[in-house]
Protein backbone atom coordinates (compact mmCIF):
# COMPACT_ATOMS: atom_id res chain seq x y z
CA UNK A 1 0.00 0.00 0.00
CA UNK A 2 1.18 3.33 -0.89
CA UNK A 3 0.49 6.89 1.18
CA UNK A 4 -2.38 8.99 -0.62
CA UNK A 5 -3.05 12.65 -0.21
CA UNK A 6 -7.10 13.19 -0.32
CA UNK A 7 -8.08 17.07 -0.82
CA UNK A 8 -12.04 17.75 -0.25
CA UNK A 9 -13.55 21.12 -0.75
CA UNK A 10 -17.15 19.94 0.96
CA UNK A 11 -14.81 19.48 4.02
CA UNK A 12 -11.92 22.16 4.05
CA UNK A 13 -9.75 18.99 4.24
CA UNK A 14 -6.47 19.52 2.69
CA UNK A 15 -3.89 16.81 2.39
CA UNK A 16 -5.60 13.76 4.63
CA UNK A 17 -3.46 11.00 4.60
CA UNK A 18 -4.79 7.52 3.34
CA UNK A 19 -3.21 4.40 3.10
CA UNK A 20 -4.15 2.28 -0.09
CA UNK A 21 -3.47 0.46 -3.24
CA UNK A 22 -4.49 3.31 -5.60
CA UNK A 23 -6.41 6.52 -6.47
CA UNK A 24 -9.78 5.11 -6.48
CA UNK A 25 -9.08 3.16 -3.17
CA UNK A 26 -8.17 6.17 -1.15
CA UNK A 27 -11.31 7.42 -2.35
CA UNK A 28 -13.49 4.97 -1.30
CA UNK A 29 -11.34 4.39 2.11
CA UNK A 30 -11.71 8.74 2.44
CA UNK A 31 -15.62 8.08 1.80
CA UNK A 32 -16.31 5.80 4.61
CA UNK A 33 -13.79 7.07 6.88
CA UNK A 34 -15.52 10.77 6.37
CA UNK A 35 -18.76 9.44 7.18
CA UNK A 36 -18.17 7.86 9.72
CA UNK A 37 -16.87 11.19 11.51
CA UNK A 38 -20.68 11.53 12.45
CA UNK A 39 -22.31 13.22 9.42
CA UNK A 40 -23.20 10.83 7.31
CA UNK A 41 -23.15 12.80 4.52
CA UNK A 42 -22.07 10.65 1.63
CA UNK A 43 -24.04 7.54 3.07
CA UNK A 44 -27.32 9.57 3.03
CA UNK A 45 -26.53 10.43 -0.96
CA UNK A 46 -24.46 13.31 -0.92
CA UNK A 47 -21.91 12.65 -3.60
CA UNK A 48 -18.11 14.35 -3.20
CA UNK A 49 -15.48 15.62 -5.23
CA UNK A 50 -12.50 14.48 -3.99
CA UNK A 51 -8.67 15.03 -5.64
CA UNK A 52 -6.68 12.11 -4.87
CA UNK A 53 -2.83 12.51 -5.12
CA UNK A 54 -0.18 9.51 -5.16
CA UNK A 55 3.03 9.65 -3.64
CA UNK A 56 4.62 9.95 -7.04
CA UNK A 57 2.42 13.28 -7.52
CA UNK A 58 -0.44 12.14 -10.16
CA UNK A 59 -3.86 13.51 -9.48
CA UNK A 60 -7.21 12.06 -10.44
CA UNK A 61 -10.25 13.11 -9.60
CA UNK A 62 -13.31 10.95 -8.25
CA UNK A 63 -16.75 11.85 -7.36
CA UNK A 64 -17.80 9.09 -4.14
CA UNK A 65 -21.49 8.55 -3.19
CA UNK A 66 -22.55 5.44 -1.17
CA UNK A 67 -26.04 3.42 -0.04
CA UNK A 68 -27.53 2.25 2.59
CA UNK A 69 -28.72 -1.45 1.74
CA UNK A 70 -31.29 -2.96 4.10
CA UNK A 71 -30.83 -6.56 5.26
CA UNK A 72 -33.06 -8.82 6.16
CA UNK A 73 -33.01 -12.05 7.43
CA UNK A 74 -35.56 -14.62 8.36
CA UNK A 75 -35.04 -18.16 9.85
CA UNK A 76 -37.84 -20.60 10.65
CA UNK A 77 -38.86 -21.36 13.84
CA UNK A 78 -40.80 -24.84 15.64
Amino acid sequence: MKSFIVRSKYTGIEGSDIEAFDHEDAAEKYAEWSDQQGDYSIIQGNDEVLEIESPDSVIKKFRVYGEVQNVYYAREES
